[in-house]
């Protein structure tokens, strides 16, 4: 969903020293009482007050609004007033407030819409696992633009203290897409452009975008609900204030969707977001859950189309050196070497890693260069064997396409 933004953000950034963390479904009430200032009808000024509210409230709480904003989507005096009230909420829940896959361990950050914002690179531990980790890397650079590459602009990271990289980036709007690439320099000397690459079919195949997020006034403030964020979303539909009670309705249906595809482009695709909401889904299934029809069955459809297809091969394995050198491992008898061609972009700039064995017990060791934890690669594998032949490996997608 794209946003116009004609509704003023003036009152969006009001001081919300005053917005009380209430309960939200009294707010929306108050705000549609008879004797409130639009009676039955939300005016601009309530939706502001209340999104203003938002920064005051906790994950599941904001959640919890998107699903009661929808339920009265006729109320609104504007049409631009139910996307800023969902923004506003959006922005207090990670997992929603940057709701696409992005750069692995890239954040942004800023306090108001005129103030400078915070691109970092955090490369402390294992978002996905918790592990402990850490990749070091020569240079970082973010190339960005936010009026759709018309002008382009590109700041380099400077490493701080801690495990991460980061700059201060002043004249980012307040509102907008912005879209960035991230190129990275390896202490070995290799390079790598990370965007949000796509695999289709065979080597050669190429289809990427670059990442990109909506932009808001005050970003970098989101709160952990207390599921992954589209689980608890999809677990309010059964609450008593969403917009069926405790049936789940087509019109819950609806904003699933609408908020799965909320920026464009693809949508949300990581598996990591949508097999949480799938699992609520078959819980919700399994407890008896009231449902219009096969809305239930048609949520479970619809994530399960959207997810990214990935697939791995099961003589692989990689790991990382203590400063986050990324090597492969292949398990491969017949083998007397390997080589393994890979992509970080789309298979935009390909990368070649020679794979040989260290000892005759030992596996095939290849040096894939320094990739931050939770990249997604592409790749395919040539065997080459003690006769001189040659061998590819590919999976049923074409390429092996997975996170590392």
């Amino acid at each position: 969903m794209r946003t116009s933004w004609s509704l003023s953000l003036a009152l969006l950034v009001l001081s919300t020293s005053t917005a009380a963390a209430a309960d939200i479904a009294t707010r929306f009430d108050e705000a549609q009482s008879a004797d409130s200032a639009g009676g039955a009808t939300i005016t601009d000024e309530e939706v502001a007050a209340i999104a203003a509210g938002a920064e005051t409230l906790g994950a599941d709480t904001a959640v919890l609004g998107i699903a009661i904003a929808n339920r009265v989507r006729g109320a609104y005096a504007s049409d631009d007033s139910y996307t800023l009230l969902v923004s506003a909420f959006r922005q207090r829940v990670r997992g929603l407030a940057v709701s696409q896959m992005q750069a692995p361990g890239f954040r942004l950050k800023r306090s108001s819409a005129d103030a400078d914002m915070l691109f970092l690179l955090d490369q402390w531990g294992d978002p996905r696992t918790g592990a402990a980790t850490f990749v070091s890397f020569a240079g970082v650079d973010v190339v960005y633009s936010w009026d759709g590459w018309a002008t382009t602009h590109a700041v380099s990271l400077v490493p701080r203290i801690g495990g991460y990289y980061a700059e201060w980036v002043a004249g980012i709007p307040a509102t907008g897409r912005l879209e960035y690439a991230i190129h990275l320099w390896g202490s070995d000397g290799r390079d790598f452009w990370l965007n949000n690459g796509r695999d289709l079919g065979i080597y050669g195949g190429t289809f990427f975008q670059n990442y990109s997020l909506d932009l808001w006034p005050r970003m970098g403030y989101a709160l952990e609900p207390s599921l992954p964020a589209f689980a608890q979303l999809v677990s309010t539909f059964v609450d008593p204030r969403s917009e069926g009670g405790a049936t789940v309705t087509m019109g819950e249906l609806s904003l699933l969707v609408e908020q799965l595809t909320w920026e464009g482009g693809m949508g949300v695709e990581d598996p990591l977001a949508i097999r949480p909401a799938l699992e609520v889904v078959d819980d919700l299934v399994a407890g008896g859950a009231d449902a219009e029809g096969e809305v239930l069955s048609n949520m479970a459809t619809f994530m399960s189309g959207m997810m990214l297809e990935t697939a791995t091969y099961p003589s692989i394995f990689f790991s990382r050196s203590e400063r986050g050198l990324l090597t492969g491992a292949i398990w491969e008898q017949d083998a007397a070497s390997a080589t393994i061609i890979y992509s970080t972009d789309g298979w935009n700039i390909p990368h070649v890693a020679q794979c040989a064995r260290s000892a005759p017990a030992q596996p095939l060791a290849c040096e894939l260069g320094y990739l931050p934890v939770g990249t997604y690669v592409a790749y395919t594998i040539a065997i080459q064997t003690a006769d001189g032949s040659e061998r590819w490996i590919r999976s049923a997608l074409g390429n092996f396409f997975h996170a590392i």
